[in-house]
């Protein structure tokens, strides 16, 4: 980080700062409830199909396997949508993507496994992956562009503490 004068603040002043800016307290807090509730439902899956549908675990897996990759292959999908139609138009769209996969996970047993479970499970753990791609490249460009050039550092550590600070706390009290 650049400083303009040769004094250094102090620490707690630098990591204070982003707190202090309106504009990007609102991220901060979408970040935390974002994560919170995410991460209120998804580490639960994983015991889900364990337990509930009763699929091995290299399937539990492989699925994991497959959310990751699809994710990191619509990032070259998210990338230039959010060139051309911004952020929170990425965002938007993403993280109700990311809302409709989790709910429908309310359809893969009604009330027993049937002959579609195995592949809406599939189908949704792809979508989970495509809409996860979609709000971390949006929400990274907002962080990017609301941080003053200066305090990136501190901006960017403070928008970490919030999305780790929601993603920890939420399975623990799940």
């Amino acid at each position: 980080m650049v400083n303009p004068t040769n004094s250094r603040p102090s620490m707690t002043r630098i990591l204070a700062t982003p707190f202090a800016d309106k504009e990007f307290r609102h991220l901060i807090n979408f970040l935390g409830f974002w994560h919170f509730a995410s991460y209120l439902a998804v580490p639960f899956l994983g015991i889900y199909m364990l337990t509930v549908l009763e699929m091995p675990v290299s399937m539990v897996v492989g699925l994991g396997v497959l959310s990751q990759a699809t994710n990191v292959l619509f990032l070259q999908v998210w990338g230039p949508m959010v060139d051309r139609l911004g952020s929170k138009a990425v965002l938007s769209v993403s993280s109700s993507l990311y809302l409709l996969s989790i709910l429908g996970w309310v359809f893969t047993t009604m009330p027993d496994k049937y002959t579609l479970t195995v592949p809406l499970v599939i189908a949704l753990h792809a979508f989970i992956g495509i809409a996860s791609a979609g709000i971390n490249i949006a929400t990274t460009t907002i962080r990017m562009k609301l941080s003053p050039r200066s305090q990136t550092t501190s901006y960017l550590t403070a928008a970490s503490l919030a999305t780790n600070l929601g993603a920890g706390v939420s399975p623990l009290l799940g």
